[in-house]
């Protein structure tokens, strides 16, 4: 069984995360006003979901952290994830509908990269 150092579970996620932010920052704000969203609600669903990612991490990580529940809620989460974007194409230009998802995949999002975290170093003691 490969048993890789704590060094190279955290290189895997810090290049995941900043990999998929590098993708998701610069260029959803840009697919957003693509769809006819207006400049002060593509910041307002871009602060949506940053306020959201915030909360989440307050409330739901510390609720996942027995190391038998870790590796299904990464399962769900990283589903869920992929379910919400594909969603944002069906949404259109409505407001109502992009920051319901937009709330919903971040949910997902945030959870997905900190149950990743915790899952790497509950596995290496």
């Amino acid at each position: 069984m490969l048993t890789p150092s704590p060094f190279a579970w955290v290189s895997q996620y810090l290049f995941g995360f900043f990999f998929a932010y590098g993708v998701y920052l610069p260029f959803w704000a840009l697919w957003f006003e693509d769809q006819g969203v207006s400049a002060a609600d593509v910041g307002l669903l871009m602060g949506l979901g940053f306020a959201t990612r915030c909360v989440a991490n307050l409330l739901i990580t510390p609720r996942i952290h027995k190391a038998e529940s870790i590796l299904p809620a990464l399962r769900w989460a990283t589903l869920a994830c992929t379910l919400f974007v594909a969603a944002h194409l069906a949404t259109g230009p409505s407001f109502g509908m992009l920051a319901l998802v937009t709330v919903l995949f971040n949910l997902s999002f945030g959870r997905w990269f900190h149950c990743q975290m915790q899952q790497r170093t509950t596995t290496q003691t």
